[in-house]
């Protein structure tokens, strides 16, 4: 028969002990490593890293919801350039890639969508054909003569957008892409 212990014995650690474990001496830590203070930059990234594009060794810096924000500026930025321009082709291009960018925005599997069903591999290759469509409509279209502002307009979203994309650590948000990632 086991003897059962009461409220009266002493804990199997004491305070001491457990302080010792958790508390370094006297307060005086190693000042933290580059790794642990990037660390606290990535709180607003979940799931697991993106591989390189590529194969190139470029460093993703921006976090995936920084990235989400750009993709809704871009779309804000080229939707108001229809109402500065009388140009048709410029009107309906402006329209329609701002349609396309906040479309695939709110239902990417990322923090502030509506719904959460494009994987973000596939957000991502979005990103480089809508940015690279972006700096082709005022060439293929033949609004860059014109109306020349809204195009470079477009073009320098384009451009935003593909660099924007190369930069960005994307991560899936929902649980379950993160599981299905692993």
């Amino acid at each position: 028969m086991k003897p059962t212990t009461t409220h009266l014995d002493p804990p199997s650690s004491s305070f001491r002990s457990l302080a010792n474990e958790h508390l370094s001496p006297l307060g005086i830590d190693e000042p933290p490593s580059m790794a642990d203070r990037m660390s606290r930059f990535r709180t607003m990234s979940v799931g697991a890293p993106s591989k390189p594009v590529l194969g190139l060794p470029l460093a993703r810096w921006i976090p995936q919801d920084c990235h989400s924000f750009m993709d809704y500026a871009n779309g804000l930025a080229t939707a108001s350039t229809a109402f500065v321009t009388d140009d048709k082709a410029a009107q309906l291009a402006s329209i329609t890639l701002a349609s396309l960018v906040v479309g695939v925005s709110a239902v990417t599997d990322y923090k502030i969508s509506v719904a959460k069903i494009l994987p973000i591999e596939v957000h991502e290759v979005a990103d480089y054909v809508w940015g690279a469509s972006a700096i082709a409509a005022p060439f293929l279209l033949g609004y860059w003569k014109s109306s020349p502002k809204v195009a470079i307009a477009h073009i320098a979203c384009g451009i935003g957008a593909i660099v924007g994309s190369l930069l960005t650590d994307y991560r899936a948000y929902s649980k379950r892409s993160q599981t299905a990632t692993r």
